[in-house]
């Protein structure tokens, strides 16, 4: 049997150690789990850092299997994430022993254990210093004897993009605690107006970095460096909020920093407006519809020259 990796992702993963993931309700930090534990799998890079998968479960302890299955089959990957352990197999998950045990009856050869809604394991105790460090203090014994990395989800409050903890360590709800005793922390912020979400990670002993996605078609996390300028554009377009107000100096601002041309942005509010996801108020001025995007040909002149 192959010795298991030092990091499960290069420089910012290490293995055998207890990591947190936070967001607030509808931030997409799921989909962001689960898109990124199905590019782990099959070896492809995660934040632009190689990765070392290794048999996993994934557990969620405040949903349940026919919700996570939902939510799998929207993005594409129900085929593909199958070690799943939802709710209704903990009968008792009020520690993280018993949590561990369970989930290891089921996956017995698991390395990384995901646990969705890891909160929950000090109740209504979150706030609380000395519950929240003796968890993870505990968790991370777990982890080091018995070579495990667990990935504990958990909730964060909402926020403005700009307002502002200290430090990303501490955007975790409740307890400072949760930052201090994890050694990587990955949030995730969805800015509500624009529909920009922000993943900060977070490691303990590497430089912190910071990725940009908004929702795509399904709810699926696209990175908005990914794709071309109008794409990425669009996306943006796509993502803002039903009854929000669009001006066409937003859009030629957004232009700039593509450093793309205000023809690239007029061709992507044209698409918009041909697809019903923008209603035209007056010149200059759009209303996001509450449609959702369909992909439909462009006219054809409406060439791309990105």
């Amino acid at each position: 049997m192959p010795a298991s990796p030092a990091f499960l992702v290069e420089g910012i993963l290490p293995a055998h150690e207890v990591h947190l993931l936070g967001g607030s309700s509808g931030s997409g930090k799921t989909t962001l789990v689960f898109q990124t534990l199905a590019d782990w799998q099959d070896g492809l890079p995660v934040f632009g850092h190689e990765s070392y998968p290794v048999p996993y479960s994934y557990l969620s302890l405040d949903r349940s299997r026919s919700s996570v299955t939902r939510t799998l089959e929207r993005l594409g990957l129900a085929d593909r994430l199958t070690r799943v352990i939802c709710q209704e197999h903990f009968k008792t998950s009020s520690n993280i022993t018993s949590v561990v045990n369970s989930a290891l009856q089921v996956h017995p050869d698991s390395e990384l254990l995901v646990i969705e809604g890891f909160q929950t394991l000090v109740g209504d105790r979150g706030n609380s210093y000395s519950p929240v460090s003796g968890l993870l203090r505990h968790t991370a014994t777990i982890c080091s004897e018995r070579k495990l990395t667990i990935l504990g989800v958990a909730h964060a409050p909402k926020m403005k993009i700009d307002e502002g903890f200290q430090h990303a360590r501490e955007l975790i709800l409740g307890s400072v605690a949760w930052g201090a005793y994890s050694d990587t922390i990955v949030t995730v912020q969805l800015d509500e107006a624009t529909g920009n979400i922000t993943v900060r990670v977070s490691p303990r002993n590497a430089a912190a970095e910071t990725f940009h996605y908004v929702f795509g078609p399904n709810g699926v996390l696209t990175e908005l460096s990914a794709a071309k300028p109008k794409e990425s554009i669009k996306l943006k377009i796509e993502a803002l909020a039903p009854g929000c107000l669009l001006m066409r100096a937003d859009v030629r601002a957004w232009c700039q920093n593509y450093k793309t041309s205000d023809k690239t942005g007029d061709r992507a509010i044209a698409e918009c407006v041909k697809n019903k996801v923008l209603d035209p108020l007056e010149p200059g001025f759009y209303e996001r519809t509450d449609r959702v995007p369909l992909k439909i040909a462009p006219d054809l002149e409406l060439t791309n020259d990105n």
